[in-house]
C-alpha cells in the first residue's frame, strides 16, 4: 500500500491499480483516444505550452484533465513568469496565481478527488510522494554496514594551513573541520528567524529571481513541494553588508585564494544558502575546477560525496561535462538510488552529517549532493583556487587548451575568454612562484590527466 499523506486529488501510483483490482484507470480512460494515447509526461509538456487562462479552462472539461491541469509545477511556472519573486505564497501555486497575479481573494476549493477513485499516475503521484515523504533515519546516518566511508572529522581549530594543504588540499581529500566556525558571530546571529527580523524587507536570490526574505520565509512556512525553493545568493554581501562581517571570509586553515587577486572581476565565489528540511543541492561538481568549503551556521546537513572518477548511480554527465541528467531533487535521488549507491560504490561513497559550526571541505572535481535535515538551515560557502588546484584551474579556463574554457562560469559570458589571461597577469605580478609551479610541464600534464579522468567516468 502507498505510504504518506493522500494526494489532494486522490491520485495513486500505477502499481496500486493492480492491488485495487480495477480494470480502468480513469486518468487514461477519461482523456479519450487522442490525449489518452499520450504519456503522462508528454501530456504535462503539452499543458505547459498553454497560457494560464487556457489551462484553467481545460481543467473544467473532465475529471482527468482537471487532475493534470492542477499540477503544481504548471501553475508555479505561470506565477514566476508573471511576477518573478514578488509574491506571497498562499499554500499552493494555483492559489498564489489567483492572489498575486489576478488580484482576487477568493479561495480555490479542491473537489474531493479521493471520492472519485481510479486515478493512477506515477508521474503525478511521485511528485506528491517526494514532497511529503518523512526523511528516513537511514538516510541521515552513514551506510557503514555497506562499507561506505564516513567522512573524516578533525578539529578544525587545531589544524594549521600547512597541515591542511599536505593532508587534504593537495591530495584532494574531503574532510569535516569540526567546530571551525563555532566562534563566528554568524552561528549566533544567522538563525533564520533572526535573519527574517533583521533583513525581512531586503531581497535575495532565490533561483533565477530576487525575492524579499520575508516572502521567502512565508513560502518556507506554507509550501510542501519537491524540489522546494532555496535561497542561494552570490551577492548577499551587497544585499546585506552586515553579514560580510559576521563570518570569516578567509578562515584558517584554508589557503589563500588566487582568484582574490582579480578583485571585483573574479568569478562568483561565495554564497548564502537558506532552506528548510528536504531542500538542498542535487549532484554536481563545483565550477572552474575550484575547491570549496561550506560552513553550516544553523540547522543541519547531510552530505554525500564521490571521487571525480566515480559519479553516483542515476547521474549521467555528457563527455564534456556541459550537461547532467539526474533526478530533479535530492529527495527523488535518495529515495530511488541511495540504497543502491551504498551497495554499488561501497567505500567510494563518502557520507557526513554536520551541524552548526562544522565546515566541510570539498576538493576540486568531487561529486557531491547536500540535503538540509532541519527547517531553517543556513550556511555560507566559498569556492577558491589554491596552490593545490591552480594548475587545473589554469588549464580549465585557458581558451587555447581545448579543455573546457567554454564551460567557465561565474562571470559574464563576454568575460569568460578573458578570465584566464587576467589570472595569469595577476599571478605573474604578485605570485610568480605559484604561477611557475602551476605551469611546469609536469604540473600541466597531471592537471590534464585529472580533468580527463573525471570526465571519462561520467
Amino acid at each position: 500500500r502507498t505510504r504518506g499523506p493522500r494526494h489532494p486529488l486522490g491520485v495513486l501510483p500505477f502499481g496500486q491499480q493492480l492491488l485495487d483490482g480495477r480494470v480502468r484507470n480513469l486518468l487514461r480512460h477519461g482523456l479519450g483516444p487522442l490525449l489518452g494515447a499520450l504519456s503522462d509526461d508528454l501530456l504535462l509538456a503539452l499543458l505547459a505550452a498553454l497560457g494560464p487562462r487556457e489551462l484553467g479552462a481545460i481543467g473544467r472539461v473532465c475529471r482527468a484533465l482537471h487532475v493534470f491541469a492542477s499540477s503544481e509545477e504548471l501553475w508555479k511556472a505561470h506565477v514566476l513568469e508573471a511576477v518573478g519573486g514578488r509574491f506571497t505564497f498562499e499554500g499552493s501555486w494555483k492559489q498564489t496565481y489567483v492572489r498575486a497575479v489576478l488580484g482576487r481573494s477568493d479561495a480555490i476549493v479542491l473537489p474531493r478527488g479521493s471520492a472519485w477513485g481510479g486515478l493512477y499516475s506515477d508521474t503525478l503521484w511521485r511528485a506528491h510522494y517526494c514532497a511529503t515523504l518523512p526523511l528516513p533515519g537511514s538516510w541521515l546516518t552513514a551506510g557503514l554496514t555497506d562499507g561506505c566511508t564516513e567522512l573524516e572529522r578533525v578539529n578544525g581549530c587545531a589544524l594549521t594551513r600547512e597541515e591542511f594543504a599536505a593532508r587534504f588540499d593537495e591530495p584532494g581529500r574531503p574532510v569535516v573541520l569540526a567546530g571551525l566556525a563555532s566562534d563566528w558571530p554568524a552561528v549566533r546571529a544567522w538563525q533564520f528567524v533572526t535573519l527574517l527580523e533583521r533583513f525581512g524587507d531586503r531581497s535575495f536570490a532565490v533561483g533565477e529571481m530576487q525575492m524579499k526574505l520575508s516572502d521567502f520565509g512565508a513560502y518556507c512556512a506554507r509550501a510542501s513541494e519537491d524540489p522546494p525553493l532555496v535561497l542561494f545568493d552570490p551577492n548577499f554581501a551587497t544585499s546585506a553588508p552586515e553579514l560580510a562581517g559576521e563570518y570569516e571570509a578567509s578562515p584558517a586553515p584554508f589557503p589563500t585564494d588566487h582568484f582574490s587577486l582579480l578583485k571585483e572581476s573574479r568569478p562568483d565565489w561565495r554564497w548564502l544558502i537558506i532552506g528548510d528540511a528536504r531542500s538542498g543541492s542535487t549532484w554536481h561538481v563545483d565550477p572552474n575546477r575550484t575547491s570549496a568549503w561550506n560552513a553550516c551556521v544553523a540547522g543541519g546537513k547531510k552530505w554525500l560525496l564521490t571521487p571525480p572518477n566515480q559519479p553516483p548511480p542515476g547521474v549521467n554527465a555528457s563527455s564534456d561535462g556541459a550537461t547532467i541528467e539526474a533526478p530533479v531533487s535530492v529527495i527523488d535521488w535518495m529515495e530511488a538510488f541511495l540504497a543502491h549507491a551504498r551497495r554499488e560504490l561501497g567505500p567510494a561513497l563518502h557520507e557526513a552529517t554536520v551541524g552548526p559550526g562544522d565546515v566541510v571541505f570539498v576538493p576540486r572535481g568531487w561529486w557531491h549532493t547536500v540535503l538540509n535535515t532541519q527547517d531553517g538551515t543556513v550556511a555560507v560557502t566559498q569556492n577558491f583556487c589554491s596552490d593545490g588546484n591552480l594548475a587545473e584551474v589554469l588549464l580549465y579556463t585557458d581558451p587555447s587548451s581545448g579543455v573546457a574554457a567554454e564551460l567557465v562560469s561565474g562571470v559574464p559570458r563576454a568575460e569568460r575568454g578573458r578570465l584566464h589571461g587576467r589570472l595569469i597577469t595577476a599571478l605573474r605580478e604578485q605570485r610568480p612562484a605559484a604561477l611557475e609551479a602551476a605551469t611546469h610541464p609536469d604540473a600541466v600534464a597531471a592537471a590534464r590527466a585529472a580533468i580527463s579522468a573525471g570526465r571519462g567516468s561520467a
